[in-house]
């Protein structure tokens, strides 16, 4: 039998989703999150945030970063029971700081600072 363009684009899809990576659930976060650029290529810049998980990187079509020698992903942030928190990428571990330390994972506040290279990011966050 014919194969016809419905049958063929449903094969496809179906192929391309079962070897496509898992993805975390889409949640709304517990406060809106906004990043400041401070210092960087995109200082003056804010990117508001209301769900997650969200990731920031050299190669992010979502939160894109302009500093040069940026990893390709270099943190996300997401909603967890206790709060938001930022997770820093395993290949950006030394390039970004969270409170100038090198952190894994850290829960957000207000006031907390992300750097990488040159850029700065001041984080506020409103209820």
């Amino acid at each position: 039998p014919e194969t016809t363009w419905p049958v063929l684009i449903r094969e496809l899809a179906e192929e391309a989703r079962a070897k496509s990576p898992k993805t975390a659930e889409i949640e709304a976060f517990s406060a809106i999150v906004k990043l400041q650029f401070r210092r960087g290529p995109q200082s003056g810049t804010e990117w508001t945030l209301g769900y997650g998980p969200r990731v920031a990187g050299s190669t992010s079509v979502d939160l894109p970063l302009f500093e040069p020698g940026a990893p390709a992903q270099c943190f996300s942030i997401s909603q967890q029971k206790k709060g938001l928190i930022v997770k820093v990428s395993e290949n950006a571990m030394g390039k970004v700081l969270v409170n100038g330390l090198e952190v894994e994972t850290a829960f957000l506040k207000s006031g907390d600072v992300i750097d990488i290279g040159d850029t700065r990011i001041e984080i506020a966050l409103e209820a």
